[in-house]
């Protein structure tokens, strides 16, 4: 037994040995490079999370102003709907106010003597037209449809259905005579 022994050597570093070292220093390598990889992306969650906590902060303060805008026009919305409706009702007066004033009208040219229609101011002044009349003979022509018996369009339909003699006593009718004159 002495002779095997020394055939063989002890040697302290053998080829499994060296294995197993390799493989501690590649697995401890291993951990290193994963366990610095999550500190780097760590770093960078901690960031954008903070920056997203900023915009979050932002926008919050943005919102508030907004709010307080849309406060402020909603109120001046109201004060402007109160002057709209002061302006409605002063408006649907005057309406009242006119149509009570064509009433009146209507029942005075109805009314009216066709000799105590005014005169209309004289043609030398060129009061309609603006057209100097420099010979002695002109011409006039007069249309004689519905729309020459009255002002409003009910009044000429009803006198449409009036005989021609009186349909003539007509006042706009009597006024566009005395203008021609």
């Amino acid at each position: 037994m002495a002779s095997r022994l020394r055939r063989r050597q002890i040697s302290i570093f053998s080829l499994s040995f060296l294995d197993s070292i390799c493989c501690g220093f590649g697995a401890i390598l291993l951990l290193f490079v994963l366990t610095s990889g999550q500190k780097a992306d760590s770093e960078d969650v901690t960031a954008v999370v903070a920056k997203t906590a900023n915009k979050i902060q932002s926008l919050q303060v943005a919102v508030q102003q907004q709010e307080a805008a849309l406060g402020s026009l909603t109120t001046e919305n109201e004060r402007r709907a109160e002057v709209i409706a002061d302006k409605r009702q002063r408006l649907q007066s005057k309406r009242v106010a006119l149509e009570t004033l064509r009433d009146q009208q209507k029942q005075a040219m109805l009314d009216a003597d066709p000799s105590s229609v005014p005169e209309l101011p004289a043609l030398h002044k060129q009061y309609l037209t603006h057209f100097k009349q420099s010979d002695t003979r002109v011409l006039f022509l007069l249309e004689a449809s519905g729309g020459m018996l009255s002002e409003t369009i009910d009044l000429a339909i009803e006198r449409m259905a009036e005989p021609p003699d009186v349909r003539r006593t007509a006042p706009k009718w009597q006024r566009a005579l005395k203008a021609i004159k």
